[in-house]
């Protein structure tokens, strides 16, 4: 079980006599931000923090527990995430480093030093292309498709746990939410 499980297990689940809520969300750290700039600047309006405040926070605790998930495979989230999207992008588990850098939306810079590092450790192998030779494929190797592989299962449980909580109607809504906000602010 990962670390999101286990706590989401331990966390109790209690409804708020007086409101009907669930009394985490009285614990939430955006939420006591909020009152305090409203206090302090109340000529602003934070409103915004409710949701981007949340998704910043929440971050940070989704890569702590990811990178749990992943520790027993010797690999953070960047790593990993560039094995599983080759993994998933099917046979022969090819794409460019600018496929790579967009998918993953990391700096150029970055994937190439990830690249370099993947490569290093068997998991990639980076070649020509035989069309054009400017042009660079990576490939995973056998051991990288068998690591992706096995962390991949991981990596989907912790995400399971993490949102745990919520009901299917939940998360079907939430998730379309998420998919909105990004199409219209990805234009």
């Amino acid at each position: 079980m990962t670390t999101a499980a286990k706590t989401a297990a331990k966390r109790p689940r209690h409804l708020s006599p007086v409101s009907g809520r669930d009394e985490a969300a009285r614990e939430d750290i955006v939420g006591d931000g909020m009152h305090r700039w409203r206090r302090e600047r109340p000529d602003i309006d934070c409103s915004g923090k409710a949701v981007v405040g949340r998704i910043l926070r929440l971050q940070g605790v989704i890569l702590r527990e990811v990178d749990a998930a992943l520790r027993p495979f010797g690999l953070k989230y960047p790593a990993y995430a560039v094995l599983a999207t080759l993994r998933v992008n099917g046979a022969p588990f090819e794409m460019t480093p600018s496929e790579l850098t967009q998918s993953l939306l990391l700096s150029s810079g970055g994937t190439s030093n990830l690249l370099a590092r993947l490569e290093r450790e068997g998991y990639v192998t980076r070649t020509n292309s035989t069309r054009d030779r400017r042009e660079v494929h990576v490939r995973l190797t056998e051991d990288g498709k068998a690591l992706a592989d096995r962390a991949m299962e991981a990596h989907a449980e912790a995400e399971r746990a993490l949102i745990a909580d919520l009901g299917g109607k939940e998360r079907a809504a939430l998730g379309g939410l998420l998919s909105r906000l990004i199409v219209v602010n990805e234009r």
